[in-house]
């Protein structure tokens, strides 16, 4: 496993929606960096509120797009966010609870996949439906 960077290569046309991804990019970084160090359960539980909070908020953003554009890929796009949003939410559960210092290797593995996979099928598959109805 290895840490993640944007290229443009990854961008889905939509500004917005591609510095989101750069960030979250960097946010999924960092998590393995401090998992790498050793760092204590609060500040990998710090790390995790940052992720969680902001995968929401982007999630919240993405759908409302898509829906607003009338995306005929909405339902699916979304049930891949929950599924994300559960992963990151156990992770930190087994954090606060006291039953791992970090995530594992593979919940580590699962974040690094999903956000691979999403942004390169699910998100790139959008980004050309929302510019043809004046998202850029």
């Amino acid at each position: 496993m290895r840490t993640l960077h944007w290229d443009p290569s990854m961008a889905v046309g939509v500004d917005e929606f591609d510095r989101d991804h750069e960030h979250l990019l960097g946010l999924y970084n960092e998590l393995f960096a401090v998992c790498g160090t050793g760092a204590g359960a609060a500040e990998v539980k710090g790390v995790l509120d940052r992720l969680l909070s902001y995968a929401n908020d982007h999630f919240r953003r993405e759908e409302e797009a898509m829906r607003a554009a009338g995306y005929p890929g909405t339902g699916a796009h979304e049930a891949a966010h929950d599924q994300l949003v559960l992963g990151l939410s156990r992770m930190r559960e087994e954090i606060e609870h006291g039953r791992a210092a970090c995530p594992g290797a593979d919940a580590l593995e699962f974040l690094h996949g999903w956000i691979v996979t999403h942004t390169l099928e699910m998100d790139k598959a959008y980004g050309p439906f929302l510019n043809t109805r004046g998202n850029r």
